[in-house]
């Protein structure tokens, strides 16, 4: 049986930020380095703001990749420490984490799970799931009335290719709707490329014997890298990097998403 995780946040919030980070991409020499620090400082200030991760923290290029190990910035086990040590000051901000292609890399190779070591490294183990991220999301008081919290329901993963255009992405991020139905906001990263659509589901309500009418956002999330190296190799689209801001209200059932 797959285990949902539950984050149980403050009911004195009226809504929360909620980033998903992926791609980061530390030891690769298009890393943004800057603009990611300058992020994580932004979500230690903000009481509000909560991560999820969602792979490829790390370039991790090993003989058998098609990345140039003779390219990185850093060691396998150097881009590790990195990403752990610049992530504490928001440890206990992430509320889920899940491996990313180049992490598994490693798996593969010789069964060492990096994404596990970071999570054990952070002291936030029991936030990773392997595969991908089943999260429910719990705070604020529903239209005032104490101590009732609104629950959000989140799936999460770091995504495989599907081709170069945006469009089967979103696709193939559509269907997870079909294996997961009573979920709030779908994600997926791996495309480097930014994107949000919504649809809305009709469910039934056992309980009451009703139908019940619900909106369900798709986002895709992008990179921390620049344009150079792989990307120009490969004529690849040049994108937006970061992450995109999804906006949960704590007041009533509401999700909006930035990019």
């Amino acid at each position: 049986m797959e285990k949902i995780l539950v984050a149980d946040l403050s009911s004195e919030f009226e809504c929360i930020e909620l980033y998903p980070v992926a791609d980061v991409h530390v030891g690769a020499q298009e890393f943004k380095e800057k603009e990611f620090l300058a992020f994580v400082d932004y979500v230690a200030k903000t009481d509000n703001a909560y991560v999820i991760l969602l792979g490829d923290l790390i370039n991790n290029a090993i003989k058998s990749s098609v990345n140039n190990v003779y390219n990185e910035t850093m060691s396998p086990q150097q881009q590790k420490l990195w990403i752990v040590e610049n992530l504490k000051p928001i440890a206990h901000k992430i509320l889920a984490m899940t491996d990313g292609n180049h992490e598994r890399r490693s798996k593969k190779e010789t069964d060492n799970n990096i994404t596990q070591d970071i999570a054990m490294m952070l002291g936030i183990q029991d936030k990773y799931q392997e595969n991908d991220i089943k999260l429910k999301v719990r705070f604020g008081n529903w239209k005032g009335h104490q101590p009732k919290k609104l629950a959000y329901n989140i799936y999460a993963t770091h995504g495989f290719s599907v081709g170069r255009r945006i469009g089967g992405v979103m696709n193939n991020l559509e269907l997870s709707a079909l294996n997961y139905e009573n979920v709030d906001v779908y994600i997926i990263a791996h495309a480097h490329k930014k994107a949000v659509y919504k649809n809305t589901a009709f469910l039934f309500d056992d309980r009451n014997n009703n139908v019940i009418e619900r909106e369900r956002y798709f986002v895709l999330t992008s990179s921390w890298t620049g344009y150079s190296g792989y990307a120009k190799q490969k004529m690849l689209i040049p994108n937006a990097y970061g992450t995109v801001k999804i906006t949960l209200s704590g007041i009533e059932k509401k999700v909006s998403v930035e990019m």
